[in-house]
């Protein structure tokens, strides 16, 4: 969860700072979802957690009744993806907005 991304790297930030007076240089990706996930306070993730595992019962029971389910998932083109360019879909819409 975006939470628990950003804060997982705490230490290494805070250590990185200490070494070089500056942030580290992460991807646009990367940046982009750690200015997300430090806007998120702990009790909203411990509440985005419960609705998690609410959804994931629910799907469990519901869908793996049986000894060999099967999902049919549509999957996208693959192609070259670069590193700091992100997909046209996330172009057109900012997703953080979504969550």
């Amino acid at each position: 969860m975006w939470y628990d991304d950003y804060h997982a790297f705490d230490n290494f930030r805070d250590k990185y700072w200490a070494d070089h007076q500056r942030a580290p240089y992460v991807t646009p990706p990367t940046r982009a979802a750690w200015n997300f996930g430090k806007t998120i306070s702990r009790p909203d993730r411990d509440d985005a957690a419960r609705k998690v595992q609410v959804f994931r019962s629910w799907f469990c029971d519901r869908f793996f009744q049986g000894s060999q389910p099967l999902f049919i998932m549509p999957i996208e083109n693959a192609g070259p993806r670069y590193r700091d360019d992100p997909p046209e879909s996330l172009k057109r819409k900012n997703i953080f907005r979504l969550l």
